[in-house]
This record gives structure tokens, C-alpha cells and sequence, in this order.
């Protein structure tokens, strides 16, 4: 995502999202009626108007008539639902590996044509009529054509487009863009967006965001181009795999961008040096009362469906390590800054779901573990970390399972980053643990009121210094005492490289190695390089 902050300016009143959510309410109140059923019913209730009230053969020759083609629909609809739900028998990864060989585009879309061979694949024969009551009942967005289950998701709205055009409304930034590589996703893009941020909201506008590359253009490398139309100064939100962060977010930097990229920033330190010193060249936390740094905890997980969602990268490109335990490793290397240091990193692996889940990923592990000390720069005095992610957990009150414990010599803190003590029980989604304080979608008035939530205000932060350090109010040093950035984290990259390469030598410790030792002195925190244990005891 591509922003421009030099020229903001607040969207325009516009009646389109007051329209937009009028058809959305109309379509809601009168959906029943585009379905087989609603119509089957429709033309059950005229039929019976024309029996009533006609004093005609021909009146209760068309009322009769009515009544049949009503019976006939709901004869093809049940037909087509039992077949449909014959397809139960098939086990849901095997349902999944069988749309994807359907789904000539990657689109996450079946055709009336794809969706007739697919279940035809299964052993399921539909007619014209009952594929047509097949689409009525799949057929979400009245598009024609059948969507693959969508991922459970704790953010259905989306989080980094609806925070950049709330702040646009408010007039933070002014130009939007949006860069993929597959520019014929972009309109079904564009209509999602419209429906769940456009048709809901007012006053933003999804539509004002441009898209590069084009619409019928695929370009692994369409942000370059997209670069050329933003300048220094201007903001970009890196959220791609793991494996792109590298070379989107040097591009972005040797423009002149402010960049922020979703954990992790990197997954070398020598990549993570080199943005450093590329940004440079560009351009009071817990330790206060808890002491020195004795024991770090944490946990973070995702429900094992989700890997469903992740198969294109898990195990591939990146791992549930990279993925997750870059969270707490990030904030508690960002907290312990100029007080202790990382130096010797162990990981510890569990195996065996994932891969059943997906077939042909050999190298994925379950949960992983890393087990790492750390020193005191002070006084030499050590302590001990360990980090834990897991994409196997089983679906719970909470999307994704988040909690860290820490110990200083002198405190200690405990924080549940997933019960925030609401619940919320219904029906249909049972017991959960909502966390408002993350976000907040769901619209009041018609408007976005989720400017308090920190899934919103770390992003606000962000664009905020970006304007401060435009207009020459603050530095990069005092920006990098209040902000986890590259400067500041190369421990955060050290360790998960470390992690990486332990798990691939079998759990070989490796040690992080740094160039000095003074406590004053900025080099002492900032790790130089990652060698095996048995590399420096030889």
C-alpha cells in the first residue's frame, strides 16, 4: 500500500456510499425473492390470487399453472440440495485439492462450467435446472460463480485499507495505491472492498485507490512502477511474503519512502543491516522499573485451518517462526534495548499435523521453539527466553491464542493479549473472546469508529512520524527511541535467522556475536554476525 502525505486532502461528501448502502439494505430485504425458494413461493402466491379472484377458465388455467412451476422449483431445489449435500461425504482437504485443480485462474472462483466438472468429478451429475439452484445457493455476491470457503478470519474487513482511507478522510495522506502482481484480481478486489468498506461506511470510498499493475496485466514487479508515480516523503506498507520484504522495501527506501513492513521486517540479519544502513543513509520502556532482563515467555498461535490459507508459502518460502514468534521476539529485543543483548539461540521443533494437512510439504513443522539467552550488559549477569509459535492449535474462543510473561530483577508483567475479559455468546458462533481494544469494524451511524483501536493507531503512529520527519520536527534518533524500527531490532532478525538455521542443523545451538562490548557504546547491541556453536569451538 502507497500513500502520499504531502498534499493531503479529506474526501468529499458524496451521496454514492449513502446509495450504495441503500441497495445493500434493499438487496438484504428482498434477497429472499432471488432465490429458488422466494420465487417458488412468488409464484405460488399469484397462482393462488388467480384461482381466487378469476371468474375465468383462462384465470384459473394460469393459476394452476403457477402452481405448477412453484412445485417444480422446489422439486429441483431439494434434488439440488441433496446433491450438494452428498458432497459432504467427501473430507473437506480432499474438497479443497479438488476445487484448486478446478480453479484454472488461482482466482479462488469456480464457473457454471468449472463448478458442473468438479462435481461432476465427485460423482454428482446436475441438470441445467439444478445447477441453476446450486448457484442460488452458493453463489454469495450474484456473480456466477462459486467462491472456495473463505479464511476465518479475526479481521473480515480487512484492517490496512480501511485504516488508510479513515486517514484520508481525516486528511493524514491524500493519494491511495494498492500494488499486487495479478492485475486481473483488482476488480474482484475492488467490488469486495466496495461491499464491505464502501456500501458500509460513510465517507470512504474505496474506489479512489489506485491499483498497479493494470487490470489485465500480470507483473511481479508492478511496485516499481507504482513507485514512480509516489516521491520521497510518501509512506508504503510492505505486507507480501516473507521472502519479498527485501527488495519491495529497498526499492521503496532508495526512492525516498518512509516504509513500515509487517513482521518479519526481514528473515536475514544481513539483509536487516542492509535496510538499516540504507534508511540511515536517507534520511522509556520496561527496563525502567523492572531492572534488568531475567525471563521472557510467549506464546502465539492460529488455528490449524488456517493452513489452508497459508499453504501457498507454509513450510515453502517461511515459517510459523517467521510468522508469528517475530511478534513478541520484536517487542521484547525493541524493550531490552542499551540493557541485554541476545547471544546464543537453540530452536526446537514438533512435526506431523501440518504435513498430513499438506501433502507434498515434508519441511514444515507444527510449533517451534526458540530457547535463547541473553546477557546483561552491565554486569554480565545472564537470563533466558523462550519463544513459542504453534499453527496447529485447534479453533477456540479467539482467533489466535496471544500471551507473553516477563521477569526483570527487580518485576515482572503478565499479559493476555487475547482475553480482554469480553465474551460474546450466539447462536450461530457460539462462546468467543472479543478484543475491541484491537479493532473495531463494525460501523456506528455509518461511520468508522475504530480510530482508538491500537490495529488502527499503529498505523496512524506511522504516518504521523513520516509527516513529522517530512516537515523536519523530530529525527530518526528520537523517532527510533519511541518506534521498533531497523535500527533498533537487528537482534529481533538475528534471532529468527538463528532459530532457522538451528532447526536446519538438526537443534545446533548458534550463537550471535557482536563487535563491542561497552554498554555506551551503540555497536554493543547491534549483532554483527550468527555462527554455528561448533564453528567458534574449533
Amino acid at each position: 500500500m502507497l500513500e502520499g502525505i504531502h498534499h493531503p486532502t479529506a474526501a468529499g461528501d458524496s451521496c454514492a456510499p449513502r446509495l450504495g448502502r441503500a441497495r445493500v439494505v434493499l438487496y438484504q430485504e428482498m434477497h429472499f425473492l432471488t432465490t429458488l425458494t422466494g420465487r417458488a413461493v412468488a409464484y405460488a402466491f399469484f397462482g393462488s390470487l388467480m384461482l381466487a379472484n378469476s371468474n375465468s377458465w383462462l384465470g384459473w388455467l394460469v393459476g394452476i399453472y403457477l402452481f405448477c412451476i412453484a412445485a417444480a422449483m422446489i422439486f429441483v431445489g431439494c434434488r439440488s440440495t441433496a446433491k450438494l449435500e452428498g458432497l459432504a461425504a467427501v473430507s473437506e482437504h480432499e474438497l479443497g485439492e479438488r476445487f484448486d485443480a478446478y480453479d484454472a485462474d488461482h482466482d479462488g472462483k469456480l464457473t457454471r462450467d468449472q463448478l458442473v466438472a468438479l462435481c461432476s468429478d465427485l460423482g454428482t451429475i446436475l441438470t441445467p435446472r439444478e445447477l441453476e439452484s446450486a448457484l442460488n445457493l452458493l453463489d454469495a455476491d450474484d456473480q456466477g460463480t462459486v467462491e472456495k470457503s473463505a479464511a476465518d478470519s479475526d479481521k473480515s474487513t480487512g484492517v490496512v485499507g480501511l485504516v488508510m482511507l479513515d486517514l484520508r478522510l481525516r486528511g493524514k495522506i491524500g493519494r491511495l495505491g494498492m500494488c499486487g502482481t495479478n492485475g486481473t484480481k483488482f476488480p474482484m478486489i475492488r467490488q469486495h472492498m466496495g461491499r464491505v468498506i464502501g456500501d458500509v461506511y460513510e465517507g470512504l470510498d474505496p474506489s479512489v485507490i489506485e491499483t498497479f499493475p493494470a487490470d489485465d496485466v500480470v507483473d511481479r514487479k508492478a511496485y516499481a512502477t507504482a513507485l514512480k508515480s509516489f516521491g520521497p516523503g510518501d509512506v508504503a506498507i510492505v505486507f507480501t511474503p516473507d521472502d519479498t520484504h527485501f527488495e519491495i522495501a529497498m526499492a521503496c527506501i532508495e526512492r525516498g519512502l518512509h516504509v513500515m513492513i509487517t513482521k518479519p521486517p526481514v528473515k536475514t540479519l544481513a539483509e536487516h543491516k542492509a535496510l538499516a544502513a540504507a534508511a540511515r543513509a536517507r534520511a522509556d520502556r520496561i527496563r525502567g522499573e523492572l531492572g534488568g532482563f531475567s525471563f521472557f515467555q510467549a506464546y502465539m498461535s492460529q488455528p490449524k485451518h488456517q493452513l489452508e490459507t497459508f499453504k501457498a508459502w507454509a513450510g515453502k518460502s517461511s515459517d510459523i517462526s517467521f510468522y508469528l514468534n517475530s511478534h513478541h521476539v520484536d517487542f521484547h529485543e525493541w524493550a531490552c534495548a542499551g540493557v541485554a543483548r541476545p547471544e546464543r539461540v537453540t530452536a526446537l521443533k514438533s512435526t506431523g499435523v501440518a504435513r498430513a494437512r499438506l501433502e507434498g510439504v515434508d519441511s514444515i513443522e507444527d510449533t517451534i521453539t526458540l530457547a535463547v539467552d541473553w546477557r546483561n550488559v552491565k554486569d554480565g549477569s545472564t537470563g533466558h527466553a523462550l519463544y513459542t509459535s504453534s499453527w496447529i492449535a485447534p479453533k477456540a474462543d479467539v482467533h489466535s491464542q496471544q500471551r507473553f510473561f516477563y521477569m526483570g530483577t527487580n518485576g515482572e508483567i503478565s499479559v493476555d493479549q487475547a482475553h480482554r475479559g469480553y465474551t460474546v455468546t450466539t447462536d450461530t458462533k457460539g462462546y468467543a473472546s472479543s478484543n475491541p481494544l484491537f479493532w473495531k469494524p463494525a460501523p456506528s451511524n455509518g461511520k468508522f469508529k475504530g480510530q482508538a483501536t491500537y490495529g488502527y493507531v499503529s498505523f496512524e503512529a506511522f504516518v504521523d512520524a513520516a509527516a513529522a520527519i517530512n516537515a523536519k520536527t523530530t529525527t530518526l534518533d528520537e523517532i527510533d527511541a519511541d518506534f521498533p524500527s531497523m535500527q533498533t531490532t537487528a537482534g529481533a532478525t538475528a534471532i529468527l535467522e538463528a532459530g532457522r538455521r538451528s532447526l536446519d542443523a538438526n537443534g545446533l545451538p548458534f550463537l550471535i556475536t557482536y563487535q563491542q562490548d561497552d554498554q555506551n557504546d551503540p555497536k554493543t547491541f547491534t549483532p554483527d554476525d550468527i555462527k554455528p556453536l561448533v564453528e567458534l569451538s574449533l
